[in-house]
Protein backbone atom coordinates (compact mmCIF):
# COMPACT_ATOMS: atom_id res chain seq x y z
CA UNK A 1 0.00 0.00 0.00
CA UNK A 2 1.70 3.54 -1.09
CA UNK A 3 2.24 5.95 1.52
CA UNK A 4 0.29 4.72 3.94
CA UNK A 5 2.04 6.04 6.40
CA UNK A 6 1.19 9.56 5.63
CA UNK A 7 -3.03 9.20 5.61
CA UNK A 8 -2.40 7.61 9.47
CA UNK A 9 -2.85 11.50 11.14
CA UNK A 10 -6.46 11.75 9.62
CA UNK A 11 -7.17 7.99 9.95
CA UNK A 12 -6.80 8.25 13.51
CA UNK A 13 -9.31 11.46 13.75
CA UNK A 14 -11.67 8.91 11.70
CA UNK A 15 -13.84 7.96 14.58
CA UNK A 16 -14.45 11.61 15.46
CA UNK A 17 -16.04 12.13 11.97
CA UNK A 18 -18.51 8.61 12.63
CA UNK A 19 -22.53 9.71 12.90
CA UNK A 20 -24.56 8.23 15.82
CA UNK A 21 -25.76 5.52 13.98
CA UNK A 22 -27.33 2.57 15.19
CA UNK A 23 -26.43 -1.04 14.18
CA UNK A 24 -28.00 -4.18 13.78
CA UNK A 25 -27.54 -7.55 11.98
CA UNK A 26 -30.14 -8.93 10.21
CA UNK A 27 -32.01 -11.79 9.77
CA UNK A 28 -33.47 -12.77 6.05
CA UNK A 29 -37.06 -14.41 6.10
CA UNK A 30 -38.81 -15.37 2.84
CA UNK A 31 -42.87 -15.17 3.25
CA UNK A 32 -43.41 -17.81 0.61
CA UNK A 33 -47.48 -16.87 1.46
CA UNK A 34 -46.79 -13.62 -0.07
CA UNK A 35 -43.94 -14.39 -2.41
CA UNK A 36 -41.26 -12.39 -1.16
CA UNK A 37 -38.36 -12.13 1.12
CA UNK A 38 -37.12 -9.17 3.20
CA UNK A 39 -34.61 -8.33 6.53
CA UNK A 40 -35.33 -7.87 9.94
CA UNK A 41 -33.30 -7.04 13.03
CA UNK A 42 -32.62 -10.05 14.47
CA UNK A 43 -33.55 -9.42 18.21
CA UNK A 44 -37.38 -9.22 15.86
CA UNK A 45 -40.11 -11.57 14.76
CA UNK A 46 -41.99 -11.98 12.03
CA UNK A 47 -45.47 -14.32 11.28
CA UNK A 48 -47.66 -13.86 8.30
CA UNK A 49 -51.12 -13.36 8.94
CA UNK A 50 -53.61 -13.70 6.19
CA UNK A 51 -55.29 -10.63 4.87
CA UNK A 52 -53.14 -8.69 6.22
CA UNK A 53 -49.09 -9.42 5.33
CA UNK A 54 -46.30 -10.21 7.22
CA UNK A 55 -46.25 -8.65 10.53
CA UNK A 56 -42.68 -7.57 11.75
CA UNK A 57 -42.59 -7.51 16.10
CA UNK A 58 -40.26 -4.68 17.52
CA UNK A 59 -41.04 -5.49 20.86
CA UNK A 60 -43.59 -8.56 22.56
CA UNK A 61 -45.39 -10.27 19.71
CA UNK A 62 -49.11 -9.95 18.89
CA UNK A 63 -48.83 -6.10 20.35
CA UNK A 64 -47.74 -2.64 19.24
CA UNK A 65 -45.34 -1.84 17.87
CA UNK A 66 -44.50 -3.49 14.41
CA UNK A 67 -44.17 -2.87 11.00
CA UNK A 68 -46.52 -5.17 7.99
CA UNK A 69 -45.41 -5.73 4.56
CA UNK A 70 -48.86 -5.85 2.15
CA UNK A 71 -47.80 -6.85 -1.56
CA UNK A 72 -50.23 -6.14 -4.17
CA UNK A 73 -50.46 -8.12 -7.04
CA UNK A 74 -49.53 -7.04 -10.24
CA UNK A 75 -52.42 -6.53 -11.87
CA UNK A 76 -53.86 -4.04 -8.81
CA UNK A 77 -51.23 -1.71 -8.49
CA UNK A 78 -52.12 1.69 -7.60
CA UNK A 79 -53.58 3.97 -10.24
CA UNK A 80 -53.47 7.30 -7.34
CA UNK A 81 -51.53 6.56 -4.43
CA UNK A 82 -51.93 9.89 -3.04
CA UNK A 83 -55.68 9.98 -3.32
CA UNK A 84 -55.81 6.53 -1.64
CA UNK A 85 -53.95 7.92 1.44
CA UNK A 86 -55.44 11.20 1.78
CA UNK A 87 -59.17 10.15 1.42
CA UNK A 88 -59.51 6.20 1.04
CA UNK A 89 -57.26 5.04 3.72
CA UNK A 90 -58.23 7.93 6.08
CA UNK A 91 -61.83 7.22 6.00
CA UNK A 92 -61.40 4.25 6.40
CA UNK A 93 -59.82 5.02 9.90
CA UNK A 94 -62.06 7.54 10.47
CA UNK A 95 -64.63 5.03 10.47
CA UNK A 96 -63.21 2.71 12.69
CA UNK A 97 -61.79 4.66 15.68
CA UNK A 98 -64.60 7.45 15.80
CA UNK A 99 -63.99 10.11 17.66
CA UNK A 100 -61.14 8.30 18.56
CA UNK A 101 -59.22 9.29 15.61
CA UNK A 102 -56.87 12.67 16.11
CA UNK A 103 -55.91 13.68 12.80
CA UNK A 104 -54.01 12.83 9.70
CA UNK A 105 -50.65 14.21 8.41
CA UNK A 106 -51.11 14.04 4.02
CA UNK A 107 -49.41 12.09 1.84
CA UNK A 108 -45.83 13.42 0.86
CA UNK A 109 -42.36 11.75 -0.02
CA UNK A 110 -40.53 9.60 2.43
CA UNK A 111 -36.88 8.85 2.09
CA UNK A 112 -36.45 5.38 3.45
CA UNK A 113 -34.19 2.42 2.66
CA UNK A 114 -32.85 4.24 0.32
CA UNK A 115 -36.03 4.62 -1.59
CA UNK A 116 -38.12 6.98 -2.26
CA UNK A 117 -42.00 6.00 -1.77
CA UNK A 118 -45.39 7.72 -0.84
CA UNK A 119 -47.01 7.72 2.74
CA UNK A 120 -49.28 9.13 4.83
CA UNK A 121 -49.36 9.28 8.57
CA UNK A 122 -52.53 8.86 10.46
CA UNK A 123 -52.84 8.93 15.02
CA UNK A 124 -56.04 7.95 17.15
CA UNK A 125 -56.54 6.86 20.72
CA UNK A 126 -55.96 3.36 22.09
CA UNK A 127 -57.41 4.20 26.06
CA UNK A 128 -55.04 7.26 27.30
CA UNK A 129 -52.11 5.91 24.82
CA UNK A 130 -51.45 8.09 21.13
CA UNK A 131 -50.65 5.45 18.41
CA UNK A 132 -49.10 6.34 15.12
CA UNK A 133 -50.05 4.95 12.54
CA UNK A 134 -47.77 5.68 8.77
CA UNK A 135 -49.02 3.90 6.05
CA UNK A 136 -46.38 3.90 2.95
CA UNK A 137 -46.77 2.73 -0.85
CA UNK A 138 -43.81 1.82 -2.78
CA UNK A 139 -44.83 1.41 -6.80
CA UNK A 140 -43.07 -1.52 -8.37
CA UNK A 141 -43.27 -3.29 -11.77
CA UNK A 142 -43.91 -6.48 -9.99
CA UNK A 143 -46.34 -5.32 -8.16
CA UNK A 144 -47.29 -2.38 -5.87
CA UNK A 145 -46.12 -2.81 -1.73
CA UNK A 146 -47.87 -1.15 0.97
CA UNK A 147 -45.80 -1.13 4.74
CA UNK A 148 -47.34 -0.19 7.36
CA UNK A 149 -45.87 0.73 11.30
CA UNK A 150 -47.47 1.07 14.30
CA UNK A 151 -45.77 2.73 17.04
CA UNK A 152 -46.81 4.13 20.31
CA UNK A 153 -46.28 8.35 19.65
CA UNK A 154 -42.72 9.35 20.53
CA UNK A 155 -41.51 6.05 20.87
CA UNK A 156 -40.43 5.32 16.73
CA UNK A 157 -36.84 4.70 16.55
CA UNK A 158 -36.94 0.91 16.57
CA UNK A 159 -39.94 0.45 14.58
CA UNK A 160 -38.45 2.75 11.94
CA UNK A 161 -35.28 0.48 12.32
CA UNK A 162 -37.15 -2.37 11.41
CA UNK A 163 -39.28 -0.51 8.59
CA UNK A 164 -35.89 0.42 6.86
CA UNK A 165 -34.79 -3.02 6.65
CA UNK A 166 -38.02 -3.94 5.51
CA UNK A 167 -37.69 -1.49 2.64
CA UNK A 168 -34.48 -1.92 1.89
CA UNK A 169 -34.02 -5.34 1.64
CA UNK A 170 -37.67 -5.93 -0.31
CA UNK A 171 -37.41 -8.66 -3.17
CA UNK A 172 -40.25 -10.33 -4.94
CA UNK A 173 -40.59 -13.94 -5.65
CA UNK A 174 -38.52 -14.80 -2.09
CA UNK A 175 -34.87 -15.73 -1.14
CA UNK A 176 -34.87 -18.83 -3.66
CA UNK A 177 -36.06 -16.10 -6.56
CA UNK A 178 -33.74 -13.36 -5.25
CA UNK A 179 -30.12 -12.74 -6.79
CA UNK A 180 -27.13 -14.70 -5.46
CA UNK A 181 -25.99 -11.94 -3.48
CA UNK A 182 -27.19 -8.34 -2.08
CA UNK A 183 -25.18 -5.49 -2.94
CA UNK A 184 -22.84 -4.49 0.40
CA UNK A 185 -23.29 -1.07 -0.35
CA UNK A 186 -22.59 1.85 2.60
CA UNK A 187 -25.08 3.01 4.77
CA UNK A 188 -27.64 5.13 4.50
CA UNK A 189 -27.50 8.60 5.65
CA UNK A 190 -29.77 10.65 4.44
CA UNK A 191 -31.54 12.85 6.11
CA UNK A 192 -28.58 13.44 9.15
CA UNK A 193 -28.91 17.07 10.01
CA UNK A 194 -25.35 19.13 10.58
CA UNK A 195 -23.89 19.66 13.87
CA UNK A 196 -23.06 23.00 14.44
CA UNK A 197 -22.73 22.72 17.73
CA UNK A 198 -19.67 20.47 17.94
CA UNK A 199 -19.89 18.08 14.71
CA UNK A 200 -16.83 17.10 13.05
CA UNK A 201 -16.95 16.47 9.51
CA UNK A 202 -14.86 15.29 6.67
CA UNK A 203 -15.19 18.86 4.07
CA UNK A 204 -14.33 19.98 0.60
CA UNK A 205 -13.97 24.03 0.61
CA UNK A 206 -15.75 25.67 -2.82
CA UNK A 207 -16.79 29.19 -3.59
CA UNK A 208 -13.77 30.52 -2.68
CA UNK A 209 -14.18 32.76 -5.34
CA UNK A 210 -16.89 34.61 -3.42
CA UNK A 211 -14.89 35.74 -0.50
CA UNK A 212 -14.58 38.89 -2.31
CA UNK A 213 -17.47 39.38 -3.69
CA UNK A 214 -20.20 37.73 -1.21
CA UNK A 215 -17.80 37.32 1.81
CA UNK A 216 -18.15 33.54 2.20
CA UNK A 217 -16.93 30.24 1.09
CA UNK A 218 -18.91 26.64 1.30
CA UNK A 219 -17.82 23.62 2.99
CA UNK A 220 -19.18 20.95 1.17
CA UNK A 221 -19.46 17.84 4.71
CA UNK A 222 -19.28 14.55 4.58
CA UNK A 223 -18.55 11.45 6.69
CA UNK A 224 -16.76 8.34 5.39
CA UNK A 225 -18.86 6.14 4.04
CA UNK A 226 -19.90 3.54 6.68
CA UNK A 227 -20.62 -0.15 6.09
CA UNK A 228 -22.06 -2.48 8.69
CA UNK A 229 -19.76 -4.74 10.23
CA UNK A 230 -21.70 -8.13 9.97
CA UNK A 231 -21.93 -7.52 6.75
CA UNK A 232 -18.20 -7.10 6.01
CA UNK A 233 -17.52 -10.15 8.01
CA UNK A 234 -19.56 -12.32 6.35
CA UNK A 235 -18.58 -11.37 2.37
CA UNK A 236 -17.72 -14.35 0.79
CA UNK A 237 -16.02 -14.69 -2.67
CA UNK A 238 -18.96 -13.97 -5.56
CA UNK A 239 -20.33 -11.27 -3.37
CA UNK A 240 -21.14 -7.95 -4.53
CA UNK A 241 -19.63 -4.69 -3.28
CA UNK A 242 -20.59 -0.78 -3.72
CA UNK A 243 -17.47 1.46 -3.20
CA UNK A 244 -17.34 5.08 -4.14
CA UNK A 245 -20.63 4.23 -6.90
CA UNK A 246 -18.66 1.43 -8.47
CA UNK A 247 -19.69 -1.97 -8.13
CA UNK A 248 -17.51 -4.73 -7.62
CA UNK A 249 -17.77 -9.11 -7.34
CA UNK A 250 -15.53 -10.47 -5.08
CA UNK A 251 -12.63 -12.66 -6.41
CA UNK A 252 -10.95 -13.05 -3.19
CA UNK A 253 -10.85 -12.27 0.83
CA UNK A 254 -7.46 -11.46 2.57
CA UNK A 255 -8.06 -10.97 6.03
CA UNK A 256 -4.75 -8.36 7.22
CA UNK A 257 -5.33 -8.30 10.98
CA UNK A 258 -8.54 -8.65 13.09
CA UNK A 259 -9.74 -5.02 12.12
CA UNK A 260 -8.77 -5.14 8.35
CA UNK A 261 -9.67 -6.96 5.19
CA UNK A 262 -8.50 -6.93 1.54
CA UNK A 263 -10.59 -7.76 -1.51
CA UNK A 264 -9.52 -8.31 -4.68
CA UNK A 265 -12.37 -7.94 -7.39
CA UNK A 266 -12.92 -9.95 -10.22
CA UNK A 267 -12.98 -6.40 -12.57
CA UNK A 268 -10.12 -4.93 -13.43
CA UNK A 269 -8.75 -2.07 -11.16
CA UNK A 270 -5.63 -0.76 -10.82
CA UNK A 271 -4.76 -0.44 -6.66
CA UNK A 272 -6.11 -2.57 -3.95
CA UNK A 273 -9.52 -2.18 -1.43
CA UNK A 274 -9.70 -2.35 1.57
CA UNK A 275 -12.12 -2.55 4.43
CA UNK A 276 -11.16 -0.90 8.20
CA UNK A 277 -12.72 -1.60 10.50
CA UNK A 278 -13.83 2.29 12.13
CA UNK A 279 -15.82 0.81 15.60
CA UNK A 280 -18.09 -2.28 16.71
CA UNK A 281 -20.25 -1.85 14.59
CA UNK A 282 -18.86 0.08 10.91
CA UNK A 283 -15.92 -0.39 8.65
CA UNK A 284 -14.97 2.54 5.82
CA UNK A 285 -12.99 1.46 2.76
CA UNK A 286 -9.64 2.55 1.84
CA UNK A 287 -9.02 2.76 -1.64
CA UNK A 288 -5.53 3.65 -3.24
CA UNK A 289 -5.16 5.77 0.39
CA UNK A 290 -8.23 7.38 -0.07
CA UNK A 291 -11.13 7.07 1.85
CA UNK A 292 -14.79 7.21 0.12
CA UNK A 293 -17.18 9.63 1.58
CA UNK A 294 -20.36 10.32 1.73
CA UNK A 295 -21.88 13.57 1.10
CA UNK A 296 -24.23 15.10 3.87
CA UNK A 297 -24.95 18.66 3.65
CA UNK A 298 -23.47 21.98 1.57
CA UNK A 299 -23.05 24.99 4.63
CA UNK A 300 -21.98 28.39 3.76
CA UNK A 301 -19.11 30.18 6.07
CA UNK A 302 -19.58 33.29 6.45
CA UNK A 303 -16.70 35.41 6.89
CA UNK A 304 -14.66 37.16 8.69
CA UNK A 305 -14.13 33.39 10.69
CA UNK A 306 -13.51 33.42 14.46
CA UNK A 307 -10.53 35.20 15.75
CA UNK A 308 -9.23 31.91 17.82
CA UNK A 309 -9.81 29.74 14.05
CA UNK A 310 -7.23 27.56 13.50
CA UNK A 311 -5.68 25.65 10.77
CA UNK A 312 -3.35 22.93 10.56
CA UNK A 313 -1.67 21.83 7.87
CA UNK A 314 0.16 18.33 7.77
CA UNK A 315 3.15 17.77 5.34
CA UNK A 316 4.22 14.78 3.38
CA UNK A 317 7.12 14.80 5.78
CA UNK A 318 4.83 15.06 9.15
CA UNK A 319 5.67 18.51 9.95
CA UNK A 320 2.74 20.50 11.11
CA UNK A 321 2.47 24.30 10.14
CA UNK A 322 -0.57 26.26 12.33
CA UNK A 323 -2.41 29.47 10.49
CA UNK A 324 -4.80 31.83 12.10
CA UNK A 325 -8.19 32.32 11.03
CA UNK A 326 -6.55 35.57 8.25
CA UNK A 327 -3.33 33.49 6.63
CA UNK A 328 -6.02 30.47 6.21
CA UNK A 329 -8.06 33.03 4.39
CA UNK A 330 -5.16 33.51 2.14
CA UNK A 331 -4.37 30.01 1.44
CA UNK A 332 -7.69 29.07 -0.10
CA UNK A 333 -6.96 28.31 -3.88
CA UNK A 334 -3.29 27.67 -3.35
CA UNK A 335 -4.14 24.10 -2.41
CA UNK A 336 -7.04 21.88 -2.85
CA UNK A 337 -9.03 21.32 0.22
CA UNK A 338 -10.84 18.17 -0.32
CA UNK A 339 -13.30 15.38 1.71
CA UNK A 340 -10.16 12.99 1.37
CA UNK A 341 -7.27 15.03 3.02
CA UNK A 342 -9.27 17.76 4.87
CA UNK A 343 -11.79 17.93 7.96
CA UNK A 344 -13.16 20.42 9.89
CA UNK A 345 -15.10 20.88 13.32
CA UNK A 346 -17.82 23.52 14.28
CA UNK A 347 -18.19 24.69 17.75
CA UNK A 348 -21.19 27.06 18.91
CA UNK A 349 -21.99 27.09 15.56
CA UNK A 350 -18.77 28.54 13.71
CA UNK A 351 -15.92 26.84 12.40
CA UNK A 352 -13.30 26.80 14.88
CA UNK A 353 -10.74 24.34 13.55
CA UNK A 354 -9.45 22.68 10.46
CA UNK A 355 -6.56 20.12 9.23
CA UNK A 356 -5.21 19.28 6.30
CA UNK A 357 -2.96 16.61 4.45
CA UNK A 358 -0.82 17.32 1.35
CA UNK A 359 -1.79 13.70 0.65
CA UNK A 360 -4.15 12.11 -0.58
CA UNK A 361 -5.67 13.39 -2.81
CA UNK A 362 -8.54 11.65 -3.91
CA UNK A 363 -9.93 9.48 -7.06
CA UNK A 364 -9.73 12.25 -9.33
CA UNK A 365 -6.27 12.44 -8.88
CA UNK A 366 -5.53 8.43 -10.10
Amino acid sequence: MKRLALVLALVLLACACLPALAESEWTAVTCAEGGFSTKIPTDCTAQYTEGTGLQIYTGVAGYIPYVIISPRPADKQFSNPDNYLNNTYREYLENKYGDKMLGTNPAKNWEIGGKTLIGARYKYKVGDTTVCLLRLIEQRDDGDVEYTAKYIDGEDAKTMEALDAAVRYYSRGGADSAPAADVLRPVDMSGLEVDTDGGVYWAAITDTDRIESGGFFTARLYYQSLYPAAQVEALQENAKIAVNGWEFTVKKIVPHDEKTVEIYPKEEFDGYIVFQKASDYFYTALVNDWVPCTHIADQKIMLPLANDFTFTWLSGDGEATVYDAYSFIKLLGEEELNQYNTMLQFSGGLVMMMIHTSYPFGPEAE
